[in-house]
């Protein structure tokens, strides 16, 4: 029988055992796994605003181009070429600025679509397996407090044979997750709880099969999503903490204790401790 507090409990022990390579190995998921979405949103709508305005900051737009009125006749003023404006230079001004725009424009559409196929690779090929590592480290943390794993334990999956089947597996999870989510919000937060062992399954098995993994992970969670969801509530006040030092606490306590205690739960969940109290 598990409590809350004794996952928590062991979770810390086993954190502070251990505690550096716990802090770094926290910080590189929660940057690559937990905001690469963040990271990818600010990239993309500053390169996009970069991109419109050529790079150089300066103002493209007609109204700018059009003001400087020495191009004007001497001892005229702008209404007494209102008509040579109209009918000689504004055709040509209009259409070298709408091939200009339709230049930037299509150059930031196409900057944009490498970007983000780009981070959805980097997501797919990279941090998904650094996920599984990252798993693969608390758990090897938790499970013998005589052997502590060092960082490079999340690039595990990259000499492992099953780094393909890794990929597939977690790329089917993130889809699926999205799926159920387009559904409303809530299908997407009960699936995403349905396939929360997955990457600590492949830590430990990570050539097993996709379809056995998915299973497994069902079954671990059948009855314990809400319970997981309320064990996920606990740490909100270590994430205020977190927030109001901006993310120096989360760093150096909140998010490697969180990890430890995500891997507590797999294994007491492994173990068949899955009676839990309130």
């Amino acid at each position: 029988m598990w409590t809350r507090g004794e996952l928590k409990d062991r979770a810390k022990v086993a954190f502070k055992r251990n505690y550096w390579k716990c802090v770094l190995v926290a910080l590189v998921l929660s940057i690559l796994v937990g905001g690469a979405d963040v990271t990818f949103k600010t990239d993309s709508a500053s390169s996009a605003q970069n991109v419109i305005t050529g790079g150089t900051g300066l103002d493209l737009s007609p109204d700018v181009l059009l003001e400087d009125e020495d191009s004007w006749e001497d001892g005229e003023d702008w209404e007494d070429n209102s008509i040579t404006y109209e009918e000689g230079e504004t055709g040509l001004v209009s259409d070298v600025l709408d091939s200009a725009g339709g230049l930037f424009t299509s150059l930031g559409i196409g900057l944009l679509m490498l970007i983000a196929v780009a981070a959805l690779a980097i997501g797919i090929f990279v941090c998904s397996p650094i996920e599984v590592g990252g798993c693969s480290f608390f758990l090897d943390n938790a499970a013998d407090p005589e052997e502590q794993p060092g960082p490079g334990r999340l690039f595990f999956a990259f000499q492992s044979s099953g780094y393909k089947n890794i990929v597939l597996t977690l790329f089917l999870r993130n889809l699926y997750t999205v799926l159920w989510t387009f559904l409303f919000i809530i299908p997407g937060i009960i699936k995403s709880y349905e396939y929360r062992m997955i990457p600590y399954i492949l830590a430990e098995n990570p050539e097993m099969d996709r379809r056995e993994a998915f299973q497994l992970s069902k079954d671990m969670m059948q009855g314990e999503k809400w319970n997981a969801f309320v064990l996920d509530l606990s740490f909100i006040g270590w994430q205020f903490l977190s927030g109001i030092t901006l993310g120096l606490f989360g760093v150096f306590w909140t998010d490697p204790y969180v990890y430890a205690t995500n891997a507590e739960l797999y294994l007491a969940l492994k173990n068949g401790g899955r009676t839990w109290q309130m």
